[in-house]
């Protein structure tokens, strides 16, 4: 709520950069919704759109948003779909529209979308932490190969589900969300592996993942 107040503190009746104003009105909204008022995030988050067309981070946040309450789906899949279109390799974007396909039940193209999310950020991390450039270029064309190898026969891409060295930088909530789509792909080994994952990133915040490996299936709250 202080947040809120502080935002809105913020003259901009003068302001002459739409983009600038509408990256305010983003961080309105998501503040809106960390406040539980998702009507009202998802009201400021067109506004911000209709200043500026190419603010995709709106776009983005939009989409998640309008796909975590299930409400939408169709605007949240074309939000979704104008982020990546803009930026398709922000394993950010790709990441949610992987959960708007997942609440649409198009499981297929949400593994294929949460995959290249995790390629792109195992390889970025592979190439920026290793001190062989060389090696690095040559681990992450092999991530990516075995992984084109895999999906072209329609089996998970493993090497995903078995390198844990960069969770911290890919995150709770993508590792969590590669879990229910590949649970929901067919493979629970492997869904049940990216829960752990996630539950290990955030133990303090993981009673829904605990009870998800507990009973080896997808729940939701």
């Amino acid at each position: 709520d202080e947040a809120i107040a502080v935002i809105r503190s913020v003259d901009i009746g003068d302001v002459r950069n739409p983009a600038a104003v509408s990256n305010l009105l983003t961080v309105l909204a998501d503040t809106y919704h960390r406040a539980g008022n998702a009507d009202s995030a998802i009201a400021i988050y067109d506004r911000a759109i209709a200043l500026n067309r190419e603010n995709y981070m709106a776009y983005n946040n939009a989409a998640y948003y309008m796909a975590v309450a299930d409400r939408d789906l169709d605007r949240a899949e074309r939000y979704a779909g104008y982020a990546i279109a803009a930026e398709p390799e922000n394993p950010t974007y790709l990441d949610t529209y992987a959960w708007v396909k997942f609440k649409r039940r198009d499981y297929k193209d949400a593994r294929t979308y949460i995959d290249k999310a995790l390629r792109i950020l195992l390889s970025s991390v592979a190439v920026t932490d290793s001190v062989d450039s060389e090696l690095a270029e040559v681990d992450s064309i092999a991530v990516v190969a075995d992984s084109a190898v895999m999906d072209s026969i329609g089996v998970p891409a493993f090497d995903l589900v078995e390198d844990d060295s960069f969770d911290e930088n890919i995150g709770n909530d993508i590792l969590e969300h590669a879990g229910d789509i590949y649970y929901m792909c067919g493979f629970p080994d492997e869904a049940v592996r990216f829960w752990q994952r996630a539950a290990a990133l955030r133990p303090e915040d993981s009673e829904l993942l605990e009870r998800k490996i507990k009973v080896r299936a997808y729940l939701f709250k």
